[in-house]
């Protein structure tokens, strides 16, 4: 039986009743580094500086590797590095910086000595040597590479990023990251060149050193019987586990024609995230720290929209209400890195721990993690890196969203509430729903490469990702709005194994052509486990348990996927300055209908050409460097798991209900992939003595075979839309981006750029399909129009006095079309960095579900209040049409709170103030220091919203009804509508950062 409470004691463990646990494991990790011997007998080190040839000045955070070798260091602050542990004999230096070109140096290493080698290093617009990996069957020259890559070097961000998505945020052209709700654990959206499927998601694939995690949302915290919105209706992302100061870059490619290798799940393309690793050096140390405040900015009407006499009232409503309840929340994170390694071995360890509040008053966040990477010299030609990482985050949730027994619901309907009371202790009993999330991560992975010769490579990698959730949730016995009391809990589990070989062996066919020939594979497993237990009606107060209950229920699904392909490359390159590729992959997936089989295998084909033609003698050097670049390719995106089969729902065990089964899924034994083939054409430029550069990009990608729901046979009997390859869609736009240095010397340097991306979106053929709505019940999958398309009434008379006459149109598309990203920075005498970053996202619409439940009830909304005057005078009968559709019941409908969702917002607004100089008074072994004072979010512009904010659409992952629910993973519906949520806060943060040795 469950122990007594009381009905006034809380049932919520408060976060600040938990203690972080990752310190005591971090501090035993660093004691162990700190007791490891430095260095091996009979060697020396290397040292010396890396500056900027241009200015001089020190540059932090170059690479320094002695070739041959996985021996290497980091500069620091003041641009000097040291290798320790290095066996007597001669050796090549290597220094590079992301964004510099590469310096060699030879140097004699003897016994007990240290040889010095210093670099000036050029800036370059076009890193030309840069090596990517993402896309290809090995690592390559950005030179050798015919499609459109973006590289993140996070050493060059000064901002301090809330989480990963934020520190991706406006980084890339094609890139867009839109953020969904204030609530503790919200999780972004992210699209990489808009919508490629319909049904099947469209969230990039996620990959951190070579190994796959889990893409998608984490489950929305939800009970399995009643209404699915009994949530926060927000989704929390796997992405967001890690630590961004682990991260020393990440690579993104954008579309089917670079993510051919990767097969039958990477249409919406690839993101991948590279973490820290060791140098062989003495243990370096690094100390971060950062103080957050989140500050939600108003978000009600306009009081410049209203006349004068109502401005005061309308001010009251710039929070919506909400001010009772919203706060200045606090936030701490700490996290601790050792970096090092011996003569054969290199080694980055790190920890974080955090305690983190949002603006809602339920919501809390206690997390850590630990990391671990290895490198080992196994022999001269073989490495081995071993990369491990952990992370738990537990999140308490305040209910919100379109939800009845929700905080945010009954505040916005006022005296239309369900609570049925204004009164702000009425509205507090709310506040004893409990819904707590506790995430587990463990993402390790295994490499090894082995290069017998400088022409042939080997690299295969074993990885493993484990993302597991447990949601639970309680509205105790005596909760208002279900008096006898409802708990859930929810376990689910995603594990998936990654085996990936590649190889090549590259040989000179003349002078002047080389050719690299590439193989292998990969066989992804992936599995997903979910147990959710259902409990109600509780025989009195207490803390419960699921055997509580009076009724109670259990619930258990399975999921497994594999993936399997295996490719073939070719790499032509003529003078090192024209490269020619071709390659094809062979893909299988478990989730192909019968019709589809291991002999018969999907064929993914892809070609590209770069041509660096300012290599050429004839290129006038004023005119600077320019690759010309093109590429084709296809990839595809799998059915879900059981799309194939034909299943029944079993009624056992639900309320109300006799064992048996109805029908649930027709099933389709002849599916394929959807496939979508893409051709991409640009340039990359390096102008203005490479103080300016230039990236262009055109594509156009086609969708065929696109899986969409069609209308079974009535005769058949209940059975629900089967999902056929019948459609086509087209995403086509232009990127571009541009970077220059407007001013650069010494002391001084102001660098000025920003880039445009656009995507249009269209549905070309819905096949045997016909038109369909999609999540919410205003947008639509529509021949000839955006993917999706948003569907909506407007008035035809505005301005005339009397009713409002509506028609029904399509408005525009769900997605922004056009998305423009700002940015420039100014470092100042002293050292200190400025920067700035900011966000356009245009031309597309977005339904306001939270007004229309409003208005549709009779709520005075606030944006109604001059017009609530005016119908309390007896003037109601002087109001325009636009002015009663806006707030009368009688006189509006469902679908027309649709607005241009356009606007701007400053991303990121910081200052970096060096203390390295300050702080060596006090200990001479400090590296670098430096003190980030930035502000996200703080600044906006909104179009047409007359309340809210674009990005609190939160994450559903249900269908409204008579729609079609595309995907249940929330973070992937395809299309956002708003709802009863909070914005995203504008967060300030202070950042304090030392390293030291």
């Amino acid at each position: 039986m469950s122990p007594p409470r009381s009905p006034t004691s809380s049932l919520r463990p408060r976060n600040s009743d938990r203690r972080p646990w990752m310190g005591l494991l971090l501090g035993g990790l660093l004691g162990l580094v700190a007791a490891m011997p430095l260095t091996a007998q009979q060697t020396g080190q290397v040292a010396g500086t890396v500056v900027d040839a241009a200015t001089m000045r020190p540059l932090e955070g170059a690479q320094i590797v002695l070739q041959g070798t996985q021996m290497g260091a980091l500069s620091n602050a003041d641009g000097r590095y040291s290798i320790r542990g290095v066996p007597s004999g001669d050796y090549t230096v290597v220094a590079r910086l992301i964004g510099f070109g590469q310096g060699t140096a030879p140097v004699t290493v003897q016994v007990g000595q240290t040889a010095t080698a210093d670099f000036e290093l050029s800036e370059e617009a076009l890193a030309m040597e840069e090596i990517v990996v993402t896309g290809e069957a090995g690592a390559a020259r950005r030179k050798e590479v015919g499609n459109a890559i973006s590289q993140v070097d996070v050493s060059q961000i000064d901002q301090s990023p809330v989480n990963v998505e934020s520190l991706m945020q406006s980084q890339a052209p094609g890139l867009v990251i839109s953020e969904t709700a204030g609530s503790a654990g919200s999780g972004s959206t992210i699209r990489l060149r808009g919508n490629t499927s319909v049904t099947q998601g469209n969230q990039p694939l996620i990959y951190v050193d070579g190994v796959r995690i889990r893409s998608e949302a984490y489950p929305k915290n939800v009970p399995p019987v009643g209404y699915s919105g009994r949530s926060a209706n927000v989704t929390a992302s796997p992405l967001n586990d890690i630590n961004p100061a682990d991260i020393d870059r990440i690579e993104i490619i954008k579309g089917a024609a670079a993510t051919t290798l990767y097969g039958t799940e990477a249409s919406a393309g690839v993101i991948q995230i590279f973490t820290q690793r060791g140098t062989s050096a003495a243990p370096s140390y690094t100390l971060q720290l950062d103080q957050s405040m989140d500050h939600v900015l108003a978000f009600g009407p306009d009081p410049s929209d209203f006349p004068a006499e109502f401005r005061d009232e309308v001010e009251a409503k710039s929070h919506f209400g909400m001010d009772p309840w919203l706060r200045n929340s606090l936030g701490t994170k700490g996290t601790l890195s050792v970096r090092g390694g011996l003569q054969d071995l290199s080694y980055f360890f790190s920890g974080t721990a955090e305690v983190d509040q949002s603006p809602m008053p339920n919501d809390e966040t206690d997390a850590g993690g630990v990391r671990g990477n290895f490198g080992w010299d196994a022999a001269s030609n073989l490495h081995v890196q071993w990369n491990t990482s952990y992370n738990k985050r537990s999140i308490q949730q305040t209910p919100s969203g379109n939800n009845a027994h929700g905080l945010t619901l009954q505040v916005y309907r006022g005296d239309r509430n369900y609570v049925g009371s204004q009164e702000k202790a009425v509205i507090d009993s709310i506040l004893d729903y409990d819904i707590d999330n506790t995430i587990d991560h463990l993402v390790t992975g295994l490499t090894t490469q082995y290069q017998p010769t400088t022409d042939i490579s080997h690299r295969f990698t074993v990885g493993y990702d484990r993302a597991s959730t447990e949601g639970r949730q309680v509205r105790p016995f005596g909760f208002i709005l279900a008096p006898q009391g409802i708990m859930s809990n929810t376990v689910f589990t995603n594990e998936t194994l990654t085996l990936d070989y590649a190889g090549s062996f590259a040989f000179d066919l003349s002078d002047a052509f080389r050719t690299t020939l590439s193989t292998g594979g990969q066989y992804i497993i992936d599995n997903q486990r979910t147990v959710t237990g259902y409990s109600q009606d509780f025989g009195g107060p207490g803390l419960p348990t699921l055997e509580s209950g009076g009724l109670t229920l259990s619930y258990e699904d399975r999921i497994r996927e594999d993936n399997a392909g295996f490719f073939f490359q070719n790499r032509l390159g003529f003078r090192d300055r024209v490269f020619l590729t071709g390659g094809v992959r062979f893909d299988g997936n478990s989730s192909f209908g019968e019709g589809i089989t291991w002999d018969a295998l999907e064929v993914y084909p892809k070609a590209s050409l770069s041509y660096v033609i300012s290599d050429e003698d004839f290129w006038p050097d004023e005119l600077g460097s320019v690759k010309l670049r093109g590429a084709w390719g296809m990839a595809g995106r799998a059915p879900g798991a059981f799309d194939k089969v034909r299943t029944w729902d079993p009624l056992g065990g639900r309320l109300g209900q006799q064992p048996g089964f109805i029908p649930q899924n027709l099933g389709n034994p002849n599916l394929r992939p959807e496939k979508t083939q893409e051709i991409e054409l640009g340039a990359d430029m390096g102008l203005l003595n490479d103080r300016l550069s230039a990236e262009f990009t055109w594509y156009r990608a086609r969708t065929y075979d696109a899986l969409l729901p069609v209308s079974s046979v009535p005769s058949l009997g209940g059975w629900q839309n089967q999902i056929q390859n019948v459609g086509e869609l087209l995403n086509r736009g232009v990127e571009l981006s541009l970077n220059g240095q407007v001013v650069r010397n010494r002391d001084w340097q102001w660098d000025l750029g920003g880039s445009l991306s656009t995507n249009f979106a269209e549905v070309t053929d819905l096949g045997e399909a016909t038109s369909f709505a999609v999540n919410d019940a205003n947008e639509y999958i529509i021949e000839g129009h955006p993917v999706p398309v948003v569907l909506g009434w407007r008035v035809t008379n505005p301005d005339e006095v009397g009713e409002p006459i509506f028609a029904r149109d399509t408005l525009g598309a769900n997605q922004p079309q056009w998305v423009i990203q700002p940015r420039t920075r100014l470092r100042v005498p002293g050292g200190i960095v400025l920067q700035a970053l900011g966000e356009f996202q245009l031309d597309y619409y977005i339904h306001d579900g939270s007004t229309e439940n409003g208005i549709v009830r009779s709520v005075r909304w606030p944006t109604c209040i001059d017009v609530n005057a005016a119908i309390d005078a007896g003037n109601g009968d002087q109001l325009t049409a636009l002015e009663r559709a806006r707030c009368i019941e009688s006189s509006t409908r469902a679908g027309f709170f649709i607005h241009d969702a356009s606007f701007f917002k400053l991303r990121n607004l910081s200052a970096r103030l060096p203390l390295d100089g300050l702080l060596r008074n006090v200990y001479s072994g400090i590296g670098s220091a430096s003190l980030t004072l930035s502000a996200r979010n703080a600044l906006r512009w909104i179009k047409d919203m007359p309340v809210f904010d674009p990005e609190m659409a939160g994450n559903y992952g249900s269908a409204s009804e008579g729609s079609v629910n595309v995907d249940d993973e929330g973070d992937n519906n395809l299309g956002r509508s708003l709802s009863e949520h909070i914005p995203p806060p504008a967060t300030f943060t202070a950042t304090f950062r030392v390293s030291f040795q």
